[in-house]
């Protein structure tokens, strides 16, 4: 108990004091208490129900609860604002609401409900409000109020009082219109254009309210007045008047005028047309039938108006009383309307219309233009002139008319008199041959030129020349075809500027030549012969007819094509060479090719004669020069100078003179002297030992001459003037030996020099059973193998077959080859450059062929129904059918290496071929873009493989 005034000081600290541990709670330290917790957040902060019987007085924010989970509840019967308040809610729906539905604000939406708790309107009211002063809803330019009653109540007297606009006042779209702007009233429309105007028809009276009036008509029982208080007719109206729709009720109607747009009817109930009138009409002034308005004009006339603007473009019957005529006057078209007769006139006999000016055109019975008099031109297709002649006038110059013919035995055209110009793209002479229709053409010339065919004979023999025929081609027979061109090419002045082409039907040759100062030709041939000739020439008037006309009217064919600047070319230099061929036949190469014209020539003059092979009968020359060799089977010569000269035959000669042949006479001389000597030396022999074993059992080793002891030792030593009919030996050394029959020995051994076998070469030399067989020309023939362990060399290798078990280098290396490389090519340097490796592969540098064969290209095949397509070349057709988009192609060649290129030969529609996909050593898929494959597509394939 505190009895006086007591101040309790407590520590600064958190929960200095407290009670009952959450009861009370004293935080000194930030000045808070708490009723329920023991760590207050607030200035106070109460964790319960407070009950308050008295005022409440906050002095700043408050906040109860919380909004999330919280309820508070006031039970005070007022609530009172002393100050101006603003009472601030949370952006939530319904952030504020009274009694369930009694009061409700959605602050998020910003709307306000009364009687229910979901308002969807700014302010909505479920239920009846009443308002005691001025109400306004909405903004006349942007909002429209929509009024669900099914009945408005005007309790006491109301003005309505509307904005002084268009469409003010509006029911339902188009039912009733009040515009307060114009004052008008609209029934049936939005846009009233009269002070009461009606979209649709109208009944007035007792009588008339029940029955429908008629489509945009009017039904009204009694007297009706317009403009007058006192209608004294059915209708009286003082002003314009519009019926219908649209502009005729929208539009002003003329002064004291009547717009319509419906039928109207004198006479009938029934109108069937615009104007119906049943009975006789009369009218003292003019009558215009059409639109628009027509400007009084005194006089009597029936118009016609076709247009919208203007009267001038109608039909006007105008009455003349002077003249007691009525003139009919048309602009525009004067169509007839088709009852019982199918076609019209105008005028006939003697009433015939003289002329008719028109300005638009003539149109036919369905309203097509087919005289275009505006552009002076006939349209509708093809127009006919029967059985007189047509002609296309130049008033001012008559030889520039064209004509049109069809009445004589043919038609024809005649253009300027026959000396005109016409300029067309193609001309077609047109044949039908055996039912079908063919075309040919005229084909172009540069220039105005004449041009004839013909063939002549060349049957006159020209002495060293040839065969000739002359033609005098000024002095024709008139009316030829040879003399008509020389007149209209006017060969007179222009035989100069001739051409002539000429064929002959032989192989023999054909030339022409112009005798300028005679007026002829001549025409020759190596051999007599028949010649076809075209003869081309300027016409006569050449010059009038330039290539270049930049005044002609029509365009023609339209080229964009200018001129380059042309390039340097080197043109290909002509070679031409002889090349003997295996078989010893020559052949002429020029530029790579073989040439093998055949020409016959009676005598020929040639200034150097240069022939592989010449097959001559007498050849008669002042000089023959042979750098190489002269072969011959049989030659007659009466003097013959030669370096070297072999005879493979018989040479038969009175004189032989030459060093070699003078030393050769002294040689047999002495052969001849020595021979003598010899035989009496035999037949000493022969008298003195009686066989051979005696001479060589007593022969002596003294002096003589005889002595031949030596001749049965290992070494013999034979005289050079010894002849023996045998010697056996084992070492045999002589200066000069010569054998007639066989050498039999072990060893050919030369001493001190080189061996020579056969070194005049007058012979063939055969070893080992003709196992190799010299020939003196250089041949060497061996029948067997050859065995070389060194090194071949050889200025060409003609073999019909060559197997090489090893590698095959071609040029000279400079490093050594790989040792798979079965073939190499090497260039002048030593490079490498080519080469066939032992899997078949091959790799150069560069490829040129006139023709490349790749693998066994396969025939189109169809793919099976799976689609796929067997084939194993690199080359090949294939065929993707009709209703498939893909097909496979096998190949064991295929790698990621591989390029596929695609060649379609048939028609794609459109539709592009492309490789899907690759599989290495399966093959490969090829596909269209789209899935409307309507027929079957044909494309060739061609594998190569690249590194």
């Amino acid at each position: 108990t505190f009895v006086n005034a007591t101040t309790v000081a407590l520590a600064n600290v958190v929960n200095s004091l407290n009670f009952d541990s959450n009861t009370l709670t004293i935080d000194a330290l930030n000045n808070r208490v708490g009723i329920g917790v023991t760590d207050p957040d607030q200035a106070l902060e109460v964790n319960g129900s407070v009950h308050i019987n008295d005022h409440l007085i906050v002095d700043d924010n408050t906040t109860l609860g919380d909004a999330g989970t919280d309820t508070v509840t006031v039970n005070s019967g007022i609530w009172s604002f002393v100050n101006p308040t603003t009472v601030a809610l949370n952006d939530s729906v319904n952030s504020l609401n009274f009694d369930s539905n009694t009061l409700t604000i959605d602050a998020l939406n910003e709307r306000v409900g009364i009687g229910l708790t979901n308002p969807t309107y700014t302010l909505e009211v479920a239920g009846s409000a009443a308002i005691n002063d001025n109400l306004y809803i909405g903004d006349a330019i942007t909002d429209t109020v929509t009024v669900n009653s099914g009945a408005w109540t005007f309790v006491n007297a109301t003005t309505v009082a509307l904005a002084n606009v268009v469409n003010s006042l509006n029911f339902d779209t188009n039912t009733f219109t009040i515009d307060a702007l114009n004052n008008r009233v609209g029934i049936g429309l939005t846009n009233p254009g009269s002070t009461f105007s009606v979209l649709g028809n109208t009944s007035i009276g007792a009588t008339y309210a029940t029955v429908a009036a008629p489509t945009s008509g009017l039904l009204v029982e009694g007297n009706v007045g317009f403009g007058v208080t006192n209608p004294g007719s059915d209708l009286s109206v003082s002003g314009g008047v519009g019926i219908g729709s649209g502009a005729y009720i929208t539009g002003a109607a003329p002064t004291n005028g009547l717009m319509v747009e419906g039928n109207v009817g004198i006479g009938t109930t029934n109108p069937l047309a615009n104007l119906h009138v049943v009975g006789d009409a009369s009218v003292s002034g003019y009558t215009y039938i059409g639109s628009g308005i027509r400007p009084a004009t005194d006089g009597l006339k029936l118009q016609f108006k076709s247009g919208l603007n203007t009267w001038a473009d109608g039909l006007t019957l105008i009455e003349n009383a002077a003249t007691n005529q009525v003139y009919v006057m048309v602009n525009g078209a004067l169509i007839p309307q088709a009852e019982n007769n199918a076609y019209f006139t105008l005028g006939s006999g003697a009433l015939a219309w003289t002329a008719a000016y028109l300005v638009d055109g003539v149109y036919n019975d369905a309203g097509t233009l087919t005289v275009d008099v505006a552009n002076r031109q006939l349209e509708g297709g093809a127009w006919q002139v029967y059985n007189t002649t047509l002609t296309v006038t130049n008033n001012a110059d008559s030889t520039k008319n064209i004509v049109f013919d069809p009445t004589g035995t043919t038609s024809t055209i005649t253009v300027g008199s026959g000396v005109g110009k016409i300029d067309v793209g193609t001309v077609d002479p047109p044949y039908s041959i055996n039912g079908e229709k063919f075309s040919t053409y005229f084909s172009s010339m540069i220039g105005v030129k004449e041009e004839v065919t013909g063939n002549i004979s060349t049957n006159e023999y020209v002495d060293g020349v040839g065969y000739r025929y002359v033609m005098d081609i000024l002095h024709q027979p008139q009316g030829s075809d040879l003399w008509v061109f020389s007149k209209t090419a006017n060969l007179k002045l222009n035989l100069d500027k001739l051409t002539v082409l000429l064929t002959a039907q032989s192989q023999a040759k054909v030339w022409y030549e112009v005798d300028h100062q005679n007026d002829l030709i001549a025409f020759y041939s190596s051999s007599p012969s028949t010649i076809s000739f075209r003869m081309t020439s300027p016409r006569f008037d050449y010059e009038t007819w330039t290539t270049k006309t930049p005044d002609r009217k029509s365009i023609g064919f339209v080229l964009n094509d200018p001129d380059t600047i042309p390039a340097v070319i080197n043109m290909p230099e002509y070679n031409a060479e002889i090349v003997k061929k295996s078989d010893q036949l020559y052949v002429l190469n020029t530029n790579g090719k073989e040439n093998r014209e055949v020409g016959g020539f009676f005598t020929a003059l040639i200034a150097n004669l240069k022939a592989g092979m010449a097959v001559i009968s007498e050849v008669v020359a002042d000089n023959i020069t042979v750098k190489q060799k002269l072969i011959s089977p049989l030659a007659e010569i009466d003097y013959l100078e030669t370096i070297d000269a072999t005879v493979s035959g018989i040479l038969y000669a009175d004189n032989i003179e030459g060093g070699t042949v003078n030393s050769l006479n002294d040689q047999l001389s002495l052969l001849s002297g020595q021979y003598s000597t010899a035989s009496a030396i035999l037949a000493d022999l022969q008298a003195k030992y009686g066989n051979y074993d005696t001479l060589m059992s007593e022969a002596s080793t003294s002096g003589d001459v005889l002595n031949i002891a030596d001749l049965g030792t290992p070494t013999a030593s034979i005289p050079a003037d010894l002849v023996l009919t045998s010697v056996s030996t084992q070492n045999l050394i002589a200066v000069d030996a010569q054998i007639n029959g066989t050498l039999l020995a072990n060893s050919l051994n030369s001493i001190g020099s080189d061996l020579y076998i056969q070194p005049d070469g007058n012979h063939q030399v055969h070893l080992l059973a003709n196992l190799m067989i010299l020939y003196p020309n250089g041949r060497v023939v061996i029948n067997g193998d050859l065995l070389l362990t060194g090194t071949l060399y050889a200025e060409a290798v003609d073999t019909k077959e060559a197997t090489i078990s090893g590698k095959l280098a071609l040029g000279t290396p400079t490093s050594p080859s790989s040792s798979d490389q079965l073939l190499s090519l090497y260039n002048p340097d030593g490079n490498l450059v080519g080469s066939v490796n032992d899997t078949g592969s091959a790799d150069f540098k560069q490829i040129a062929t006139g023709e490349l064969i790749i693998a066994a290209g396969e025939n189109a095949s169809d793919a099976s129904a799976s689609g796929t397509t067997n084939s194993n070349a690199t080359i090949g057709t294939a065929i993707l059918p009709a209703g498939q988009t893909e097909i496979a192609i096998a190949s064991a060649r295929m790698d990621n290496n591989t390029l596929v290129y695609l060649t379609p030969v048939s028609d794609t529609k459109n539709q592009v071929l492309f490789v899907k996909s690759k599989q290495t050593g399966i093959g490969f898929t090829v596909a269209v873009g789209s899935n409307n494959n309507t027929q079957d597509i044909q494309f060739n394939y061609w594998l190569v493989k690249t590194k």
